[in-house]
């Protein structure tokens, strides 16, 4: 699974180079948005694609992921866009 939060399309554009995993990206703006920390159920792997500012993810991002319990992963990944 491909996990992105993209604010000028960033890291939508690099989220969607990886459909070549066969993953289809999904995006984390509207889980925010909503409010949404309902469970995510992946296959083995996760990978996160934010913007990086001042040396780390948004702060709403990191929320976002600490608070929502991810079930079947056993390997994460994260990627920042500058």
């Amino acid at each position: 699974m491909i996990l992105y939060y993209s604010g000028t399309g960033n890291s939508w554009m690099i989220a969607n180079r990886g459909e070549w995993m066969g993953e289809i990206p999904v995006s984390m703006n509207r889980r925010i948005k909503d409010g949404c920390t309902e469970q995510v159920s992946v296959n083995e792997r996760v990978v996160f694609v934010m913007p990086v500012y001042s040396g780390r993810p948004p702060r709403i991002v990191y929320e976002h992921i600490m608070n929502t319990e991810f079930t079947g992963c056993t390997k994460a990944y994260f990627v920042g866009s500058l």
